[in-house]
Parts: structure tokens; C-alpha cells; sequence
């Protein structure tokens, strides 16, 4: 069992930006909160996730992997009641991001720090920091769910109880300039996933939804430089909340048929040639939008003095007035869903008086010029007072010091005589100077060090190796009424930099709701372009009926990388989703089956993608796409390979296969490739034949695209065209038979063709496939040989025991060498050793016919 650990939270804070994950199990529930220090951001579940028992572990580890990919949190908290089988995967999972992302540290704490008692004990509490709370609109809803939600909430909201009490606790340790949590400020966004679904791990890496660290040769040849549907959009998304959202957006497409067709109503109103002027004004827009919630960062810190923020936050002002002006330009109907939320939220007053108050009380063109905040003239009497005391401080020094001198030199003349050189040099060897927090002091060189004899009431401050330095009665007069200039001017300036930051912290949320709707609105425009520039097409969404129907369908990321793209087509009509006996007429399954390098492969995950776009609100790479909407994509496409993985290949196959069947619905798309390969001739066929049988018959049967080489299954009958619920096709190809000079000897040439038709292959065409890839020719001629017996129902023995010709005449030959050999009597043979290892020779390489 963990152990509770406290972890080093001084050197967390000293990163810009902690953000604190936590998550619990409990039973078959799960629940998680996530709380962002720097933009005072909570994210929480709405409600506890109720997963099936029978793949907890696997669901807990698809979120967990998620959310760390979405919110990249610095610190992971669990408790120390947490499920050893699934720490475990938790550490597998972690141990393979690791040197992907930032490190995440984990913290184990106590499970009574899990109870949500303490906040709502907190929240009640009127004593409590918490209570501010309650003032703030969105922690009126945290209220409100608490008592609406009750243990539908529970284990969610004891993961933000641990959360808050780790945070409070944290922050007593860290010094009182770093950033800490405003918890009277806190902004709630609760995750609702009945509105959406979580993409796993494999059909991440099936689709290439996300980028791979490694990058081939063909990404660096390839101009557009696109390996993943991330990267495709990526591009023209230039703020850090857009790129994080459209990687949420991608990994957890929405499964409600109004929330994707108002995403799709954006999309189209860009795309839309009257508002090609638009478009192109909100990308030029749009990319020039700093990053908000790292200037609300720094304005919200003790004293905010860079320059850089304060003509960001202008920018930033200005930025959103003229994408209100671009958003006006569109006729009124056009002005809805985001469009409309962002138009309405752009308060220009606000930025203007935003703008105003910052251009009024700081010098921005100068600041740059200087690399520091300037003041303006005028904002503060007395600042500027002592400003120009400061600017003109060496004019007094010297005043001070002409009197000092005077008052040795009279000293002198009084005295014994001194050296000529320092009497002739005391304008040099005496001054005054000033130094910030120890103020104003008398300078004697190091040299004239003789002086110190004439003067008295001299106090001595300190020395360095060139002078000496004191106060007198003088200096200290003018401690007393000037001061520490500096400081008096930092404490001005320290003031004013608080008056300026209090004031348009007073507009934060307002500031964060403006950058998150631009945010969005930046996704749809990258949608937008990408989909003119690639040619996408609005998809035909339906929320009941079972049906995938694409005509010419492309694949967005391969066909960037070949010269040509043949695209294909597929019908899968599977009646109403809440139709029982849909395989009598309709069908949800399709098997594919081809030759190697077909296209079967690519043609599978393209649907896959297709479907996923359309859920995310994006057009799709297709001439048109009717499709029912899906509650889950599940591939078992790609083998999970590594060094953490120990189970053999067919075993992780077995695994993928179960959880697609285990969590896919009626709603579902399942993609399945070459499953059963790994294991016996006969086991592997069984079981895939015995798959498709079952589901073929289920009731809630999910849409499924299949590729499979067993084509004995049909030889033998097992399958038959009039599989129910089932439709077969096949990738073509163009056979040409190649003759080698002589009449009874030919070879197969065959030009793939990449087009999915309705049939049924009866040959891979492996051996093609391993002519091309380079396989010795001796190597395919006997396996030619081997595939003609078999298909011929010869004896496999019999070919496997025929000798080739040139084999057989190395033997006689060798079989000559070692008789005579044998009958070589060596004992009649003289002792000279010498002679019989050239015997020995002789026989040895022995020309035998």
C-alpha cells in the first residue's frame, strides 16, 4: 500500500505554472479534479463516472492519459487507498510519457483528505477564507451541486476537498512573492461526458489523432509536414488555449447532435465564398492574440513592472475590438453560436477604458525603448517631484561636496601643511555620493586617507579597496530631508503599479471569457481553412438512424503524402439504432478482404477519421458523409508494442479485440485489422470467424469495418456472401501474367489499384508482396512451389522432402570425399606429421566427378 508523501512543493511553485491533478476510485466510480494556480482555473467532473467492472483499469487509464495530454498537470494526487492493479498501470503509463511532457510528480495523501465534508464544512464556514467564495457567481454553482448532486458527486468532490486542503497547505511553505491560488477568484468549468466520448490510447495512435514524437524521413520530405490530424489543423491555430483546446477537442469528440451541428454552422458560415473576406481577416486577427491567462498571471502578481505585459495587455485590447468590427461586417444571421457568444462578450467600453488607463498612467513606446515600466509625467505630483530630484542629483551632489571641500581647505590652511599633491588634488579625492537604502555619504580616496587627521566628527560607514566612506552632520541633514530617493521613488512607483493591477484584475473573468470564445472561433476558422484548402464537405449527421455512408472518401493525412489519392466508397445502412432485428434486412458489419499493400489498411482508418472530424464539427474529406452519430470509436488496429509490455503479441491483440467488444453499443464504430494473426493456423481463423459470427447475430451490434487475409474462412464455407447483417468487399488489382522465356514458366505482376469494391478476395498475394519488399528469389521459388502443392492438394511432405538437383550433387560429391576417407589407414602412413596433413589436404579439396 502507498505510503503519504509530501513532496517538494517550494520547488513546484518555482515553475510558472502548477497545476495540481486529482483523482479517485472508488467501488466502480471515478472522479477527478484538476485546479490551474496560475489562471485560478478549476476543472471538475459534473458527475461521478460509472465505468463496468469488468474494464475499470483500462477506463480509469484512458481518462488519466486524457487528461494528462489536455491539462499537462505538474502534480498528481492519490490517495493511498487507491487499487494496487491500478497504480500499477498508472506508473506503466507515466513511465511512458516520460520525456514527452513536463514530469508529473505524484503525492500519495491520506484517504481521509478524500472526504467531502471539509468542503462543505468550508463553505459553510463563515470565519473561512471560503466564504468570500460564495460571493462569486461560479462558486454559487460549486454551492449548488453540492446540495443538487449529493453522492452523485461524491468522489468527484472529495478529489477538489484533498485538492484545495494540499493547496492551502503548499502555499504556506512557498515565499510570499510566488504565485498562489486567489481562492475568493476561482472559475469553475465543470466536464460533462454524456455530451462527449474519450478516445483511447489505441485508436490515438490507430487514426493519428495526435502527433508522434518520432518524425520519419517521409515527414521531412513531406512539405505540408503532416503526420496527425493534430498537426492538419495545428498550423493555423497560433495561441496556447487553442492548441490545448483542439487537442481536448480531438481526443473527446461530442456524441449530441446539436452541440456538433453548431460547431458544423460556424464552418460553413467561414467557408462560405461571400465571407471569404471575413475569414481571412479573423486568421490575420486572431494570431496576434497573446496568451491571457499568462498576463492575468503576471498583472495578478505582487508588482507587475514589465513592459512586455502591459503592451501585451493593449494588444490584447485592441485585438478583440477588431475582431468585434470583423464580426460586424457579417450579415446579422450569420452572427450565431460563437460567433454571436464572442460579439456579444467583446464589451468595448471595457477595453477602452482598459486601454486608457493603462496608456494614461504608463509610457509604453519609451518603456520598450528602456526595457522597463515608465511612469508618465503628471500621474503622481510627488513622484514626479522626486524624479526630477533624482535626474538632477548630481548637481546637489556636487553642490555638497564644493562645501565639504571648502570646509577642509579652511581646515588646511589652519593646520600643519600637507602634501602639495593632495592639496592640489582634493577636488578629486573628496566627493559625495549617493547609494540606494544607505543614502548619502562623504568619498575620500584611499590616498588622501591623511585628511581624516584635520576633519573631526567624522562617523566612518564602510571602505572598499580605492576609498573611504563617511557621514557628518551635513550629510546626515541631508539623509533626513530627502531621504532615500530610490526608495521613495519605488514605493511611488510600487503603488501606482497596485492602483493600475487592482483595477483591471476587476476585469479578469471578463478578460478570460473574451480569450476563451476567440479560442474556439480560432478552431473553427483552422476548421474552416483546412477544409477550402483540402476540399472538405459538410457531413449529413443523424442521431437515429445506424447508417455510414461515404462517397469518395479520403484519408486527410495520406493523401498528402503520395502523388495520387484514389478515393473510395462505403455503405453500411444498419437500420434505426433502436432495432433489434436490423440483420435481417440491413447490415452494420463490412469484411474486407485483399492483396498486401492494397489500401485495405488506410481505407478502414479514413472512415475512422471521417467520422471522428465530423464529431469534433469539422467538415470531412469526402464528396458526402451520412452518418448515425457514434458513443465510442474502438480500434484494433495497431499491436501495443514496447519495453513495459511483457504479454506476447496475440495476447495484446486478444485484449484490444475484448475491450472493443466489451464497450462498444449500437452507437459504436469498431475498426478491426487483421485480428487472430500471432497463433495457430486453426486457433487464429476460429476465433476471428467465431467473432464476426456472434456479433453478425447481436442485437446492439455496432457498426464494424473489418479487414481480414483468412480466406479459407470462405473456401470452407464458413462464411458465405449471405453472412447476415454482413456486406463483403474487396480492394482490386490488375493481374498480368509475366513469361520468363519460356512457355511453362511465368510470374504474376500486379498493379494495385486502391479501389474498394463489393466482393471477395480469394488471394493475398503475399509472395508479390515479399518479391517487392526484396526476398531472395530461391527463397520465393520454393514457396511458390509449397503454395501450388497445397492449392493442388499434393502431399506438403512430399515437396518439403524432394531434393533440389544442386543439392543433390554436393552430397555424391562429398559422400565420395568421406568414403575415401574412411578408408584411409592412417597407421600405415610414415610419422612425419607434416606428410599426412598434406594427405589429409588432398582429400579434403579433391576434385571428385
Amino acid at each position: 500500500m502507498p505510503q503519504e508523501t509530501e513532496g517538494s512543493i517550494v520547488n513546484d511553485y518555482q515553475q510558472n505554472n502548477v497545476t495540481y491533478l486529482c483523482m479517485n476510485v472508488v467501488g466502480n466510480k471515478f472522479g477527478f479534479s484538476i485546479i490551474q494556480v496560475c489562471s485560478n482555473n478549476v476543472v471538475a467532473l459534473k458527475q461521478d463516472i460509472n465505468f463496468n467492472a469488468a474494464f475499470l483499469k483500462e477506463n480509469v487509464i484512458n481518462y488519466l492519459n486524457n487528461l494528462i495530454l489536455n491539462y499537462r498537470p505538474s502534480i498528481l494526487l492519490l490517495s493511498t487507498k487507491i487499487r494496487q492493479d491500478i497504480y500499477d498501470e498508472i506508473e506503466r503509463l507515466l513511465q511512458q510519457q516520460k520525456g514527452k511532457l513536463n514530469e508529473l510528480k505524484v503525492r500519495f495523501l491520506s484517504w481521509s483528505k478524500f472526504d467531502k465534508k471539509f468542503l462543505e464544512q468550508e463553505l459553510k464556514d463563515s470565519n473561512n477564507s471560503f466564504a468570500c467564495m460564495d460571493e462569486n457567481k461560479n462558486c454559487k454553482l460549486l454551492n449548488k451541486m453540492m446540495l443538487v448532486f449529493n453522492s452523485g458527486w461524491d468522489i468527484t468532490c472529495g478529489t477538489l476537498s484533498c485538492v484545495l486542503q494540499t493547496i492551502i497547505n503548499d502555499e504556506k511553505l512557498v515565499d510570499q512573492g510566488q504565485q498562489k491560488l486567489e481562492i475568493n477568484n476561482l472559475t469553475f468549468n465543470l466536464m460533462q461526458f454524456s455530451d462527449s466520448f474519450v478516445l483511447d490510447d489505441d485508436t490515438i495512435n490507430s487514426l493519428q489523432v495526435l502527433p508522434s514524437l518520432y518524425k520519419t524521413k517521409v515527414y521531412n520530405s513531406n512539405k505540408r509536414g503532416c503526420l496527425s490530424l493534430y498537426e492538419l489543423f495545428e498550423k493555423s491555430v497560433k495561441s496556447e488555449l487553442g492548441k490545448q483546446v483542439l487537442k481536448s477537442w480531438l481526443t473527446t469528440p461530442l456524441k449530441t447532435k446539436d452541440l456538433i451541428v453548431k460547431r458544423l454552422q460556424i464552418v460553413k458560415i467561414l467557408v462560405a465564398t461571400e465571407n471569404t473576406s471575413v475569414l481571412d481577416q479573423l486568421s490575420w486577427s486572431l494570431k496576434k492574440i497573446p496568451d491571457i491567462y499568462r498576463l492575468l498571471s503576471s498583472v495578478s502578481s505582487r508588482i507587475c513592472n514589465k513592459p512586455h505585459v502591459w503592451i501585451a495587455l493593449v494588444k490584447f485590447c485592441e485585438t478583440m475590438i477588431e475582431i468585434k468590427k470583423i464580426i460586424n461586417l457579417l450579415d446579422s444571421a450569420y452572427r450565431q453560436g460563437v460567433l454571436k457568444d464572442l460579439h456579444l462578450a467583446i464589451e468595448e467600453h471595457k477595453f477602452k477604458k482598459i486601454m486608457s488607463k493603462i496608456n494614461k498612467v504608463f509610457n509604453l513606446e519609451n518603456s520598450l525603448k528602456e526595457k522597463e515600466l515608465i511612469i508618465n509625467t503628471g500621474v503622481n505630483k510627488e513622484l514626479d517631484k522626486h524624479i526630477n530630484f533624482y535626474n538632477n542629483l548630481e548637481v546637489f551632489l556636487e553642490d555638497i561636496a564644493v562645501h565639504i571641500r571648502t570646509g577642509i581647505i579652511n581646515d588646511i590652511n589652519c593646520a600643519a601643511k600637507l602634501d602639495p599633491t593632495v592639496q592640489n588634488n582634493i577636488k578629486n579625492l573628496i566627493n559625495v555620493a549617493y547609494i540606494p537604502q544607505i543614502g548619502y555619504l562623504i568619498s575620500i580616496d584611499i590616498e588622501a586617507k591623511e585628511l581624516l587627521e584635520i576633519v573631526q566628527d567624522w562617523v566612518f560607514i564602510f571602505e572598499t579597496p580605492t576609498a573611504l566612506y563617511y557621514k557628518n552632520n551635513d550629510i546626515m541633514k541631508v539623509d533626513k530631508e530627502y531621504g532615500d530617493i530610490c526608495g521613495i521613488i519605488s514605493d511611488y512607483q510600487i503603488e501606482i503599479f497596485h492602483d493600475v493591477q487592482t483595477e483591471i484584475i476587476q476585469y479578469k473573468l471578463f478578460l478570460r471569457k473574451c480569450y476563451e470564445l476567440s479560442a474556439e472561433l480560432e478552431i473553427l476558422k483552422s476548421f474552416a481553412e483546412t477544409s477550402i484548402e483540402n476540399n472538405f464537405k459538410e457531413p449529413e449527421l443523424s442521431s437515429k438512424e445506424n447508417k455510414l455512408i461515404i462517397v469518395q472518401g479520403r484519408h486527410p493525412i495520406f493523401e498528402n503524402l503520395v502523388d495520387s489519392y484514389i478515393p473510395n466508397d462505403i455503405s453500411l445502412i444498419g437500420s434505426r439504432f433502436d432495432d433489434e432485428s436490423w440483420n435481417t434486412m440491413f447490415c452494420r458489419i463490412a469484411l474486407i478482404t485483399g492483396a498486401n499493400m492494397s489500401g485495405k489498411t488506410v481505407f478502414i482508418t479514413s472512415c475512422g477519421i471521417i467520422v471522428l472530424l465530423s464529431h469534433i464539427g469539422c467538415f470531412v474529406p469526402a464528396i458526402s458523409a451520412k452518418i448515425g452519430i457514434v458513443d465510442n470509436i474502438l480500434t484494433r488496429i495497431k499491436t501495443s508494442e514496447g519495453i513495459n509490455h511483457t504479454q506476447s503479441t496475440f495476447y495484446s491483440d486478444c485484449q484490444q479485440m475484448s475491450k472493443c467488444l466489451a464497450l462498444s453499443t449500437e452507437r459504436s464504430l469498431v475498426l478491426i485489422d487483421e485480428f487472430g494473426k500471432g497463433t495457430s493456423p486453426i486457433d487464429g481463423p476460429a476465433l476471428f470467424a467465431a467473432i464476426i459470427r456472434q456479433m453478425s447475430e447481436y442485437k446492439h451490434c455496432p457498426r464494424m469495418l473489418v479487414c481480414t487475409h483468412y480466406h479459407e474462412l470462405y473456401k470452407k464455407k464458413i462464411f458465405s456472401p449471405q453472412l447476415k447483417g454482413t456486406i463483403h468487399l474487396t480492394t482490386t488489382i490488375f493481374v498480368k501474367k509475366h513469361k520468363d522465356g519460356n512457355e511453362d514458366n511465368s510470374t504474376e505482376v500486379i498493379t494495385f489499384l486502391y479501389k474498394v469494391k463489393e466482393g471477395i478476395s480469394n488471394d493475398s498475394f503475399g509472395l508479390f508482396c515479399a518479391s517487392l519488399s526484396g526476398i531472395q528469389p530461391a527463397i520465393l521459388n520454393r514457396a511458390h512451389a509449397i503454395v501450388d502443392a497445397m492449392n493442388q492438394g499434393r502431399n506438403i511432405s512430399e515437396i518439403s522432402n524432394t531434393v533440389p538437383l544442386q543439392e543433390l550433387t554436393l552430397f555424391k560429391k562429398n559422400q565420395k570425399i568421406v568414403e575415401e576417407f574412411l578408408s584411409w589407414d592412417i597407421q600405415l602412413e610414415d610419422d612425419n606429421d607434416i606428410a599426412i596433413k598434406e594427405k589429409l589436404k588432398f582429400f579434403l579439396q579433391k576434385d571428385i566427378s
